[in-house]
């Protein structure tokens, strides 16, 4: 049987906030944080298996410089800044700034296993989200709180 403190604390209009403690379920969140980064690691291989001539490094410096600089910080900043990525290319085309010189006209824009067809910046965005996640294991602990609202 496992047992877990709540804490609430009123706040205004008579709203209950409830916070489980952390301290007992630490040893099950970890394995999630175990589990989720495996996951991360498993797309951002797949995805490279898609692209193999894509600079992916030069593509997770970047990433990792706008999370340092806290440009990105949550997925929803993740997947703007990668739409941003897509729009400068579709607006000005430029190779060199937006895809680090990768030459679309040689290795294709789209990918096609037969099944679906997968175009480059989807799959940047997807790949964007698991590095995020795969770096970042502060996002997955805060995450895993539970909160009741009564």
């Amino acid at each position: 049987m496992h047992y877990f403190l709540l804490n609430f604390k009123k706040f205004s209009k008579g709203v209950l906030l409830g916070l489980t403690d952390g301290a007992r379920w630490q040893p099950q969140q970890n394995t999630y944080i175990v589990m989720f980064r495996q996951k991360a690691l498993d797309i951002l291989q797949k995805s490279d298996i898609k692209f193999p001539y894509f600079p992916w490094i030069m593509f997770e410096r970047e990433l990792f410089a706008c999370m340092k600089y806290h440009v990105v910080y949550n997925f929803a900043t993740v997947k703007k800044w990668v739409h941003l990525k897509r729009d400068g290319f579709n607006v000005h085309g430029n190779v060199d700034w937006q895809l680090y010189g990768y030459d679309v006209g040689k290795y294709g824009y789209d990918y096609d296993n037969g099944l679906y067809v997968s175009a480059l910046f989807e799959v940047l965005e997807n790949y964007a989200l698991a590095y995020f996640i795969y770096v970042i294991t502060s996002s997955l602990q805060q995450g895993s709180i539970s909160i009741l609202y009564i």
